[in-house]
């Protein structure tokens, strides 16, 4: 609610276009269901994409250019903020986590970076799921060691009544056979189904989405 109102807010003082929607998943693993409800809402402003998610999980907030490059990401939580930021070359983080200084860079050499699933999902849509879309998964806390991931399309299908691309993400290389899932997602890059556990170790869990409003 907090974010919309202030969504709100800056269209009436700024002119800024926006867009507010409400998203519902549940996530099932081991025979146990929790249903997560987040607030998303898109700004232009600056040359930048802003998008702010607010869940029960904790805020963030990321800042793309018009091609999808990825330049700010913020993340809020009990346990701290931190704030990751790129030139498209150097990604830099500041903050705390658990009461720790959060400092440090990484040479991104040319590749693309995340803290989650659904920006590399809307780069590839952008692609046309074309080929294969590698990317590093980043941890603000341990920068200087990413994951190297990629994602792939096997097929196109329908699911829950909608048109969507299965995809295969997984680490790169063969240290795919350590750990893959499969991804479902609709032409924009929308999430709507995962399946597979989050990293080796880890129990299935089956994520879907259940309602997207305005």
């Amino acid at each position: 609610m907090k974010t919309r109102v202030l969504a709100a807010i800056l269209f009436l003082l700024l002119g800024l276009p926006l867009v507010a929607e409400t998203i519902v998943v549940t996530e099932t693993t081991q025979g146990k269901t929790i249903r997560h409800t987040s607030t998303l809402t898109r700004i232009e402003s600056e040359g930048l994409l802003w998008e702010t998610s607010v869940s029960d999980q904790g805020t963030s907030r990321s800042g793309t250019t018009p091609e999808g490059s990825l330049r700010v990401f913020e993340w809020t939580s009990p346990d701290g903020k931190a704030v990751l930021t790129s030139d498209g070359t150097v990604l830099r983080v500041s903050g705390t986590h658990k009461g720790k200084e959060l400092k440090g860079s990484l040479d991104l050499k040319g590749r693309i970076w995340t803290m989650n699933f659904d920006q590399p999902l809307k780069w590839y849509a952008k692609k046309g799921f074309t080929g294969s879309m590698p990317f590093l998964m980043v941890s603000p806390t341990d920068l200087a060691h990413p994951t190297g991931m990629i994602l792939t399309k096997e097929a196109e299908e329908t699911l829950l009544g909608r048109q969507v691309v299965r995809l295969k993400v997984g680490l790169e290389g063969a240290l795919s056979l350590f750990w893959s899932a499969k991804v479902w997602a609709e032409s924009s890059g929308t999430e709507v189904r995962y399946q597979g556990n989050k990293g080796p170790g880890t129990p299935d869990s089956l994520i879907a989405l259940e309602s997207i409003t305005p």
